[in-house]
């Protein structure tokens, strides 16, 4: 086991540059209903953002990049994912006018190694000129599929499963990069390490394991919920099925709790959090709304509205301020107690929905420190900075 975590260890622990993800709501229409969406709700509204709405986007990411390079020092990744909803059911004269208009608003921006790209979060229950499109525009593609009948199913209730596995499969082997996103539950968590295989085999470029949140009350899918423990175990039982055959494929968090673990073994210590992050994340719901999220699905910290304000005044708005102060108040209740405090990059409290008793966060802690022991076991206790 010592040379795949010896591996997978200087894979996951090299140096990234900062990174910002805008995940825009282009609409919330979609053609699922799985039991579990946290858009159930509004997934019969037709609605998209207009070009001019769009537009407003596009001149808040341009602005805030300029922000975010000034205050690093360095230059960010910027990612535009197209959210819904699904993404692939806007009609392609509608994705062309759009993508012309960000290369007319970010001009050299959209080409070159440190351009903007796009990425997208789609169900693929199709290939169709939409996505054709967008991958030939050089989109990242995501596709969601949990690998279990029964809980992504279509407005008339029908299993998508097998035909989405299916189109991955096709997708793939046009030679497109791209990843799935797994929502974790009942429904598979037993499951995780074939599921990992299945992916892997299949060429995926990663996979990304995603806790199921709590859904609206509307939505059919509470039974579905995995507790902290439950989680936790499934998550290590997949570590070391991960790391036993090669870590060969990055599996987020794994590949995160790995850094924290090797990190604290070298001694080292993380950068301070402050206002300007390593990895923000940024939502634009389709009325306009810019949120980031803070540790909840439904309690997303508003700072503005970017159809009706520019980002300059989004960035001098009490809102901003009170932004970053929840985030770092977040942190304090969590992260200062955790024994990883100072090797973990704390992503994990701003991603987990939840609202938890002080102390630190029931997953990714206790994850860390089994992984730990995993590595002590292995014959692992420090790892030399050299590794990485």
């Amino acid at each position: 086991m010592i040379l795949p975590v010896l591996d997978a260890i200087a894979r996951v622990a090299r140096d990234t540059p900062p990174r910002t993800t805008w995940q825009i709501k282009v609409g919330t229409h979609c053609n699922l209903r799985c039991r579990y969406c946290y858009e159930w709700d509004r997934l019969g509204d037709r609605g998209r953002l207009s070009l001019e709405q769009w537009r407003h986007v596009f001149e808040a990411i341009r602005a805030h990049r300029i922000h975010r390079v000034r205050e690093m020092g360095r230059d960010v990744v910027t990612t535009i994912v197209w959210h819904g909803g699904e993404p692939t059911l806007h009609p392609p004269a509608y994705v062309r006018a759009v993508l012309d208009l960000q290369r007319d608003v970010l001009g050299a921006l959209t080409t070159g190694p440190e351009c903007v790209r796009n990425a997208v979060q789609t169900n693929l229950m199709s290939i169709g000129e939409t996505l054709s499109l967008m991958v030939e525009a050089g989109f990242v593609v995501s596709v969601s599929t949990d690998f279990a009948p029964g809980v992504r199913v279509d407005a008339r209730g029908r299993d998508t499963d097998t035909r989405v596995c299916s189109n991955l499969e096709r997708l793939l082997a046009c030679g497109t990069t791209c990843g799935v996103a797994l929502v974790l539950g009942q429904h598979n968590g037993q499951r995780l390490e074939q599921v990992y295989d299945v992916v892997e085999c299949m060429g995926a470029a990663w996979l990304n394991i995603i806790p199921m949140f709590r859904p609206p009350v509307a939505a059919p899918g509470a039974d579905l919920l995995l507790d902290p423990i439950e989680v936790v175990n499934v998550l290590e039982r997949l570590f070391v099925h991960w790391i036993s055959h090669g870590a060969r494929m990055p599996v987020h968090p794994l590949g995160r709790v790995l850094r924290t673990v090797f990190r604290a073994s070298a001694a080292f210590q993380a950068e301070s959090d402050s206002a300007d992050r390593r990895v923000v994340r940024l939502i634009v719901q389709p009325d306009g709304t810019l949120q980031e999220q803070i540790g909840a699905a439904f309690r997303s910290v508003s700072l503005g509205n970017v159809f009706t304000h520019s980002f300059d005044e989004i960035l001098h708005a009490p809102e901003w301020e009170a932004a970053r102060h929840e985030r770092n108040s977040l942190r304090a209740r969590h992260c200062l107690s955790c024994a990883y405090h100072r090797t973990c990059d704390g992503k994990a409290v701003l991603d987990a929905p939840h609202t938890l008793a002080e102390g630190p966060c029931p997953v990714e802690s206790a994850l860390c420190a089994r992984v730990e022991r995993h590595l002590e076991r292995a014959g692992i206790v420090a790892v030399d900075e050299a590794v990485w």
